[in-house]
């Protein structure tokens, strides 16, 4: 506060508005919105593609689903501003293939879920995003200036690879609905605190503080209509997250005195539109983008037409009632004489409407027992005339300014126009006396029903002690959006405004916002704030399966069985309803069909090589490692990290008499739930003098394959075929495999063995399953 109060300091460096987000609270927002969009159409579809790395391999990626952007910083100062995005790869299939002379052999197959898979990061260069606010006030991130793209194939984001280029290439291409993340909303048509433009940096903080642990804010900087694009400091201008906030701050607000001066109009501007139903005006402003006169070119004051009905009196012996029908009443605001609102000197704003408009009335005299009519319709007509004067500036009141009305004059007056005939129509005096007590009758509810109604109108639309802070507190929710829900505000010289990311575009917000559940087990779901009556509701987001568990009217929910889930994984989104509001709010749920997960499923290496495997786990326990029935002299060793999720195993150095290849069997247990999975390892002891192939037979039907083994240059008959594994699936005596379309195995390792000249020969290959989803990787198996 002090720093911002030195007429010295250069807080707002030319800009209008400067908006701070600490970058977790940014991180939620992407959430949400990631949640809110997932399955209308605009997220990235599944991804497919080969990528050739530095080492001849090739990685074969499968249906690939990338998850919520998660934001960081590459650089931490407003100069050369880069923001990090790293999105997890929650599901499909990677298969890492070696060519062989003319043909490529699959050498490691994993399948993702989302507790164990590869990361894709990305920079973006802050400097070049687009700083243009849409028609619908949306602050984006545009991943078509992303670069430095990175896919750690391996979990390390240091290792050298090819993916990255390839996600670049597919970001560049894709559709902006889908390449753009929503940042933040700028409510539009907020007068002259409508944004035009704005840039984005990051700021590190060069001391954790309560309010931001280290990892920084991104920063808004925005220009409003008409007003020009200011600076960029440097990397020393203040940290605008405050060091001692309240708890929940998340946010800062900072609005230049210049446009605080303007808010006063943009808020009679605002109430105008509302009381005349449009918000068509013509609009002036000065060189400096303030509001000068707007002056509405159509809408009006409108009130409904209406029906009264007087109390009964006597005619004649008879006890009669008057129904009084009154058309509806329409004050222009446009034409000749539109409603005005000037700007002074002084701050101060006039509000100046000359208006008149016309309402017909019909009695119906009628019997009070049976309702029978007694005499013609009579009608009269009126004319209003409503004229308002008013100045409004700031006066001091109780230590704050105030603006309130300075000179109000508001005269509302009607004319009857043909009274005096009505009146004198009747030829029984007796009736025209009647006519003349209906007539006064009518003047007195004008009197007492509408001219007050008018007046309360006006007075409750224009006529008010409003402090400065609430003029703040409307226009910064037109500035921020949906976004920052703004606590309190300080007026140092400029505005400052304290506050919190509100990851919500609704009135409440489901919590947990996000779960990962194993199958069959369940979660309790709330809202903050707590309100009742809610409706719950489920949408599957990755699967067609019509089993997505269920949820109570309490908000619990019981995630389905493994045996019903389609795949490894299912997700969805849970919904919260409001049922008078209909506002909605959401959270998602992932559902694993293993609580434990381990990669590569199957991989190979040659002897005294080390090869790495990564587990996942939805508990917290430590994870134990071990190789299942070892063998003296062919087993290699494990040496699993300290967390457990990474495992080193090192395959022997010497050759094992009798034997090409030694298959280890490698488990990993969860030491608290028991959980356990297995892989394995192909250890290639001498290189195989069978080489193994695909053959091309289009008389195959799907899910078959023909395999063929070739000796050197020539292709032996009587070749063994075998499943190593004993499946899945199955292969006859002249190697065609067929697959099983139920197995839920994603690999299927096949050995061939051959007895000739008092040797054994030995050869291998394995598929990548199911066959069907890799026919351009089949294709590059086949021998020619």
């Amino acid at each position: 506060m002090q720093w911002m109060a030195n007429p010295q300091t250069d807080v707002m460096w030319g800009w209008d508005c400067i908006v701070a987000m600490a970058r977790h609270e940014a991180n939620r927002l992407l959430m949400h919105e990631y949640i809110a969009r997932f399955d209308s159409g605009t997220y990235l579809p599944v991804i497919r593609g080969e990528v050739q790395d530095a080492d001849g391999l090739k990685q074969v990626i499968q249906d690939f689903v990338l998850d919520w952007p998660r934001l960081s910083f590459a650089h931490g100062g407003l100069i050369d501003s880069k923001a990090q995005l790293t999105m997890a790869v929650l599901g499909g299939l990677q298969v890492t293939m070696s060519k062989h002379v003319d043909t490529w052999h699959a050498v490691t197959i994993s399948e993702i879920d989302p507790l164990q898979g590869p990361c894709l990061f990305l920079d973006l260069d802050l400097d070049e995003v687009p700083g243009t606010v849409g028609e619908d006030g949306r602050v984006m991130l545009d991943l078509r200036h992303s670069d430095n793209f990175r896919l750690s194939f391996n979990l390390d984001e240091n290792e050298p690879n090819k993916g990255g280029e390839f996600f670049q290439t597919l970001f560049k291409a894709l559709p902006d609905e889908q390449r753009i993340l929503l940042l933040g909303m700028i409510e539009p048509n907020a007068g002259s605190l409508s944004p035009q433009s704005f840039k984005l940096r990051t700021q590190r903080v060069a001391e954790p503080t309560a309010a931001d642990p280290g990892d920084g804010a991104i920063l808004i900087f925005m220009r409003m209509q008409g007003s020009e694009e200011g600076g960029i400091p440097g990397n020393a201008y203040r940290f605008l997250i405050a060091d001692d906030p309240e708890p929940g701050d998340s946010a800062t607000v900072l609005l230049s005195e210049q446009r605080t001066r303007g808010l006063p109009a943009d808020y009679l501007l605002d109430s105008c539109a509302m009381l005349i139903a449009s918000d068509d005006f013509d609009r002036q402003y000065d060189a400096s983008g303030q509001l000068t006169q707007a002056q509405a070119r159509s809408g009006a004051l409108h009130f409904d037409a209406r029906t009264d009905t007087l109390l009964p009196f006597v005619y004649e012996g008879q006890f009669l009632l008057v129904t009084l029908e009154s058309s509806s009443l329409s004050f222009p605001a446009g034409g000749q004489n539109p409603l005005t609102i000037r700007t002074l000197d002084e701050g101060r704003i006039a509000v100046e409407w000359h208006t008149e408009a016309m309402r017909s009335t019909t009695f119906r005299f009628t019997k009070a027992h049976g309702g029978e009519q007694v005499a013609p319709d009579d009608m009269i007509d009126q004319r209003y005339i409503l004229d308002l004067s008013a100045v409004y500036g700031y006066v001091e009141e109780y230590g704050q300014n105030v603006f309130k009305p300075l000179d109000w004059t508001l005269d509302v007056a009607h004319q009857d126009v043909n009274a005096a005939e009505q009146m004198n129509s009747g030829a029984n005096p007796g009736w025209t006396l009647v006519v003349v007590y209906v007539v006064a009758q009518l003047v007195m509810l004008s009197q007492q029903l509408i001219d007050p109604y008018i007046r309360s109108m006006l007075y409750r639309d224009f006529r008010f002690s409003t402090p400065v802070r609430a003029f703040l507190s409307n226009s910064l929710q037109w500035v921020t959006g949906k976004t920052i829900e703004v606590d309190d505000y300080h007026l140092p010289r400029d505005t400052v405004a304290f506050g919190h990311v509100a990851a919500r575009f609704s009135g409440f917000t489901v919590e947990p916002a996000e779960v990962t559940l194993g199958a069959g087990a369940s979660q309790s779901f709330r809202v903050t704030p707590a309100i009742e009556p809610l409706q719950w509701s489920m949408a599957g987001l990755n699967t067609a399966s019509t089993d997505l568990g269920s949820i109570d009217a309490n908000g619990l929910y019981h995630a389905p069985a493994a045996p019903t889930l389609d795949s490894r994984w299912l997700r969805l989104r849970v919904t919260a309803t409001e049922p008078d509001s209909g506002q909605q709010h959401s959270a998602l749920v992932t559902v694993v069909r293993e609580a434990l997960t381990v990669n590569p499923l199957i991989q190979q290496c040659a002897k005294g090589e080390q090869v790495t495997l990564y587990a996942g786990c939805l508990d917290d326990g430590p994870l134990e490692w071990s190789i299942l029935d070892p063998v003296d002299g062919q087993s290699g060793s494990l040496i699993p990290d300290e967390q457990g999720l990474r495992c080193t195993y090192k395959a022997i150095e010497q050759e094992v008499s009798g034997s090409a290849y030694v298959l280890e069997r490698i488990q990993v247990r969860d030491s608290l739930s028991g959980a356990s999975q297995v892989v394995w390892v192909l250890v290639i002891l001498v290189p195989p003098s069978l080489s193994i192939a695909l053959l091309a037979d289009a008389a195959l039907p799907p899910g078959q394959v023909r395999l063929q083994a070739r000796l050197d240059s020539y292709f032996p008959e009587g070749v063994d075929w075998h499943l190593a594994l004993n499946g899945p699936g199955s292969i006859d005596n002249d190697g065609v495999y067929t697959s099983d379309p139920a197995a839920l195995q994603r690999f299927v390792l096949v050995q061939a063995r051959l007895e000739a000249m008092g040797m054994v020969l030995e050869g291998h290959l394995t598929l990548p399953l199911p066959l069907q989803q890799f026919p351009d990787q089949l294709a590059a198996m086949i021998r020619h």
